[in-house]
């Protein structure tokens, strides 16, 4: 809505304020700044309706006739700001019908004949450049998808064999047969060739110096249990097997 001339024409009877909200209700816009400015509009008009008829009381009790320019000036505003009342709301009232065409026209979707040429092209080349793209992500979850090649199996490491039991020593055989096989054994044998001998379950045997370091032994021991022979200890030890056999004979 065009701004009238004439409103310029009595521009000198408002404030800043009050002319630029007269010529806001010319022009569209919001719904909530126009009810604002509604507001401010209306609350003018009372006021200034008001001031008409203060003064015009005023004036004719005072001079008994009628009133002075500056009711005059006070009735002009009035009336303007009724009418700047009334474009205000028509304002209003022909808003909500723009605003749901506007919507309305935002929400139709485009057919394809609207779509312009420069617009296929334009897709036709974003097209082109992404599909490198596209065809090397497929290729990518592919190779993600594909099992794996499963790996021969390494042969299983052999058990190994077990260790050989080792043979139990046997029973020490008496201390005068020991002697006497040890004594010939140092008297057949040289010290610097003799080899030490193994037995039959696998145990090695004394050589000619482990045997004499043994009668050695033997003798020490001979001394000091009071036996000076081999034959006196031999004898002293069958005789206690002897009697050992008797005792058990006899407890039956």
């Amino acid at each position: 809505m065009p701004i009238p001339a004439e409103l310029k024409d009595v521009k000198d009877l408002f404030t800043k304020t009050e002319y630029g909200l007269l010529e806001a209700s010319y022009v569209e816009a919001p719904v909530a700044e126009l009810k604002k400015k509604l507001a401010l509009a209306r609350a003018l008009r009372d006021k200034w309706k008001d001031q008409y008829t203060r003064q015009r009381r005023a004036g004719q009790q005072a001079r008994g006739g009628r009133a002075g320019a500056d009711n005059d000036r006070s009735h002009a505003k009035a009336e303007l700001f009724t009418e700047a009342v009334r474009r205000y709301e028509a304002l209003i009232a022909a808003a909500p019908a723009a605003t749901t065409a506007a919507a309305k026209a935002a929400k139709k979707k485009p057919t394809k004949a609207g779509r312009t040429r420069a617009h296929r092209q334009d897709r036709t080349a974003t097209r082109k450049t992404l599909r490198p793209l596209t065809t090397r992500g497929k290729a990518a979850k592919a190779a993600v998808a594909a099992p794996a090649a499963v790996a021969a199996p390494a042969p299983a490491p052999a058990a190994p064999a077990p260790a050989p039991a080792k043979a139990s020593a046997s029973r020490k055989p008496p201390k005068g047969i020991k002697a006497a096989k040890a004594k010939g054994k140092a008297k057949g044998a040289s010290p610097s060739t003799a080899t030490p001998s193994v037995g039959r379950l696998g145990i090695a045997k004394p050589g000619a110096k482990s045997a004499a370091a043994s009668a050695k032994a033997k003798k020490t021991g001979l001394k000091l249990t009071g036996l000076t022979t081999r034959t006196r200890g031999h004898v002293s030890a069958a005789a206690k097997r002897t009697q050992g056999k008797r005792d058990a004979r006899g407890r039956r």
